[in-house]
């Protein structure tokens, strides 16, 4: 796999927000959000390590955390993604988080992983790659009640589009964070309260409020 990094921290949003977990950063990304804030991960002359998976099995067991969080970059578009989560899925102690974009269909499924998406909202200039939501089937394509999906909004806009597409959803975890340093919470728990927004979780980047101006290694 080409890595960038591999990092114990705590988990700064979605399910797990606040929790100890060992991150394996990827190489790569098929999209380009205006408001990236790993693009080290995979812009122009960023670096990557070619590591196989006893490399990358010693690490996460140095750290020693019982979670896992697969990120990017974008780790679906890797090669050999699939084999690579089945034997973490079949040591059988870690949980493992899947950190996605939503523009790439979601692939085999093993135990013990889940997979976060990232719908994404006009401000990101992404919307267009995203995979379509199945009106009507209550669902995103390949998610399950199991995982999480969650919109990073900087705007109005953001939040308006956002309620079009949760209105359709059931089952899986759904949170509105905020785009660092954008629209303010105030404004989005009003918004969710005009609209009557249910079952959804309102969040904050934990670890840009831990470790502010720094995106590397946490």
């Amino acid at each position: 796999m080409k890595v960038v990094e591999i990092f114990s921290s705590i988990e700064g949003e979605g399910k797990r927000q606040g929790e100890l977990s060992t991150f394996i950063r990827l190489h790569g990304c098929n999209l380009s959000c205006a408001w990236c804030d790993t693009r080290y991960a995979w812009d122009e002359g960023s670096f990557y390590t070619e590591m196989n998976f006893d490399k990358i099995f010693n690490k996460c067991e140095e750290f020693g955390n019982v979670n896992i969080t697969v990120t990017g970059g974008e780790p679906l578009i890797h090669d050999g993604i699939d084999d690579f989560l089945k034997v973490f899925s079949k040591i059988g102690k870690y949980n493992i988080n899947v950190e996605t974009n939503g523009s790439i269909p979601i692939g085999k499924r093993y135990a013990n992983i889940f997979y976060t998406i990232d719908c994404k909202m006009p401000s990101s200039g992404m919307t267009a790659n995203m995979i379509p939501v199945k009106i009507g089937t209550s669902t995103i394509d390949g998610v399950r009640k199991s995982d999480a999906i969650k919109f990073v909004v900087a705007d109005i806009q953001d939040l308006m589009f956002a309620r079009t597409i949760i209105d359709t959803i059931f089952g899986p975890t759904i949170y509105i964070i905020p785009v660092y340093g954008t629209i303010g919470l105030d404004k989005i728990a009003q918004f969710m309260k005009d609209n009557k927004m249910q079952r959804i979780r309102l969040q904050a980047q934990l670890h840009k409020q831990i470790w502010p101006g720094v995106d590397c290694g946490v």
